[in-house]
Protein backbone atom coordinates (compact mmCIF):
# COMPACT_ATOMS: atom_id res chain seq x y z
CA UNK A 1 0.00 0.00 0.00
CA UNK A 2 2.71 2.48 0.89
CA UNK A 3 4.55 1.65 -2.34
CA UNK A 4 1.50 2.77 -4.33
CA UNK A 5 1.33 6.09 -2.47
CA UNK A 6 5.04 6.77 -2.85
CA UNK A 7 4.81 5.87 -6.53
CA UNK A 8 2.52 8.86 -7.14
CA UNK A 9 4.72 11.16 -5.07
CA UNK A 10 7.98 10.15 -6.74
CA UNK A 11 6.37 10.24 -10.18
CA UNK A 12 5.35 13.87 -9.60
CA UNK A 13 8.77 14.89 -8.26
CA UNK A 14 10.70 13.01 -10.96
CA UNK A 15 8.55 14.58 -13.66
CA UNK A 16 9.20 18.03 -12.22
CA UNK A 17 12.95 17.46 -12.33
CA UNK A 18 12.95 16.11 -15.88
CA UNK A 19 10.46 18.34 -17.67
CA UNK A 20 11.75 21.12 -19.93
CA UNK A 21 8.79 23.34 -18.95
CA UNK A 22 8.42 23.36 -15.17
CA UNK A 23 5.54 25.85 -15.13
CA UNK A 24 3.43 23.66 -17.38
CA UNK A 25 4.23 20.57 -15.30
CA UNK A 26 3.27 22.38 -12.07
CA UNK A 27 -0.10 23.44 -13.50
CA UNK A 28 -0.90 20.03 -15.01
CA UNK A 29 0.44 16.67 -13.78
CA UNK A 30 1.93 17.98 -10.53
CA UNK A 31 -1.33 19.66 -9.49
CA UNK A 32 -3.20 16.47 -10.40
CA UNK A 33 -0.84 14.41 -8.23
CA UNK A 34 -1.59 16.72 -5.28
CA UNK A 35 -5.35 16.32 -5.67
CA UNK A 36 -5.14 12.54 -6.10
CA UNK A 37 -2.79 11.95 -3.16
CA UNK A 38 -4.68 10.39 -0.25
CA UNK A 39 -1.90 10.43 2.36
CA UNK A 40 -2.08 13.84 4.09
CA UNK A 41 1.67 13.90 4.81
CA UNK A 42 2.62 13.28 1.20
CA UNK A 43 -0.02 15.77 0.00
CA UNK A 44 1.40 18.41 2.35
CA UNK A 45 4.92 17.68 1.07
CA UNK A 46 3.81 17.97 -2.58
CA UNK A 47 1.97 21.20 -1.78
CA UNK A 48 5.10 22.58 -0.12
CA UNK A 49 7.23 21.70 -3.16
CA UNK A 50 4.62 23.27 -5.44
CA UNK A 51 4.53 26.50 -3.41
CA UNK A 52 8.33 26.73 -3.34
CA UNK A 53 8.55 26.24 -7.10
CA UNK A 54 5.91 28.88 -7.77
CA UNK A 55 7.64 31.41 -5.49
CA UNK A 56 11.23 30.72 -6.59
CA UNK A 57 11.51 28.65 -9.77
CA UNK A 58 14.80 26.81 -10.19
Amino acid sequence: MIDERLKNYWGAVRGLRQTPNRTEWLKGPFQLAITLEKDPRLRALLTSIHNDEVKQPA
